[in-house]
């Protein structure tokens, strides 16, 4: 058997993620209707990350490549957002599991 795995490119040159204030953190909850997982950490990044200079809507951060979204979780931890960095790779974990 043979296994082939093909990575998916995003199309970004430059992603800067903005370190999140409380209210940034409220409003992605209310836009996630409370859950405070994988759909709250997509809402977040709609909300402080920027791609190439332009802010994305949730839907189109859910089309980013795993390895991408695994990367920005390696950003929240070294903002100092250890919970929010586990929490987006615990989400991108279940996600692949299912």
């Amino acid at each position: 058997m043979r296994v082939t795995v093909r990575k998916r490119k995003a199309n970004y040159q430059e992603i800067v993620i903005n370190e999140p204030t409380v209210e940034d953190m409220i409003k992605a909850e209310k836009m996630s209707d409370g859950d405070r997982s994988f759909e709250f950490a997509v809402c977040l990044l709609s909300i402080i990350a920027e791609f190439d200079g332009q802010k994305l809507p949730p839907e189109e951060i859910k089309k980013l490549p795993a390895s991408v979204f695994l990367e920005i979780s390696r950003s929240f931890m070294e903002l100092g957002l250890t919970e929010l960095g586990e929490q987006l790779s615990s989400s991108q974990n279940q996600q692949a599991g299912d």
